[in-house]
């Protein structure tokens, strides 16, 4: 009786050992696994790269106020730091042409980048467009609305633009 404790807390300790120098062992490999500077947190958190939708890009708006409809050329540059973009936004084909820029983020989706930007002054009315856009390959493609949900104020546009080279 007393040889079969024995054994028993032998294989105990050895097992103890062998658990406790695989968790060393996993833990090191995924420590070197991060990203040179990323935290432990960073790492557990979906430590992520950006898309790069850097550029400028042209293509055509359309613009819905007050049941009239104002079709023109557009022109976005994006500029990007990490998850933030910004740039001016450019818009031909109305009267009153203030310079707009806009502000926002951009994700990474499996469809391609997301951007979610606010437009200031856009076609130089006093509120600003909020846009949701989508950027494939070389193709960026979105829409947004006013700050103004309702009344003389409140608009509706859509964009589609193509990176130039």
């Amino acid at each position: 009786m007393g040889i079969l404790r024995s054994l028993r807390c032998a294989l105990g300790a050895a097992s103890s050992v062998a658990v406790l120098a695989g968790c060393g062992g996993a833990q090191n490999t995924v420590s070197s696994a991060l990203p040179q500077g990323a935290t432990q947190l960073e790492a557990s958190a979906g430590y992520e790269t950006p898309p790069n939708v850097t550029g400028t890009y042209r293509g055509w708006y359309i613009e819905t106020r007050d049941g009239q409809t104002v079709k023109g050329h557009l022109r976005i540059v994006i500029r990007q730091k990490r998850f933030e973009i910004t740039g001016p936004f450019d818009i031909r084909g109305h009267d009153n042409r203030r310079n707009t820029y806009f502000v926002g983020k951009v994700k990474q989706s499996p469809q391609g980048a997301l951007l979610r930007f606010s437009a200031v002054w856009l076609a130089g009315y006093d509120n600003s467009v909020n846009v949701h856009a989508q950027v494939t390959g070389t193709s960026l493609d979105g829409e947004g609305h006013s700050s103004v949900k309702s009344g003389s104020g409140a608009s509706r546009w859509k964009f589609k633009a193509t990176k130039a080279s």
